[in-house]
């Protein structure tokens, strides 16, 4: 995984993310606009393959990181037990 300025990963976020998904505007604007408990770091894993098209977004407030991640629509499935 790979760290990344705030920019950037806000950057991959509205690249990768949709509304429709609900990562939006408004979601960017309550959870990431304003540092809650600086300093955060940045990390992405970039898509392995075009299959990979759901974006995660993990918020570690211990490890003060935010991680984004990409699952294909069938992992995905599989790790909420669909």
């Amino acid at each position: 995984m790979n760290e990344v300025s705030k920019s950037e990963f806000r950057d991959m976020f509205f690249r990768y993310g949709s509304e429709a998904d609900g990562w939006g505007e408004a979601y960017w604007e309550r959870f990431f606009a304003e540092e809650k408990t600086p300093p955060m770091a940045y990390k992405v894993e970039p898509p392995a393959s075009p299959l990979h098209q759901r974006m995660m977004i993990v918020s570690d407030y211990g490890s003060r990181e935010h991680r984004m991640f990409f699952l294909t629509e069938e992992s995905e499935e599989s790790f909420f037990g669909r």
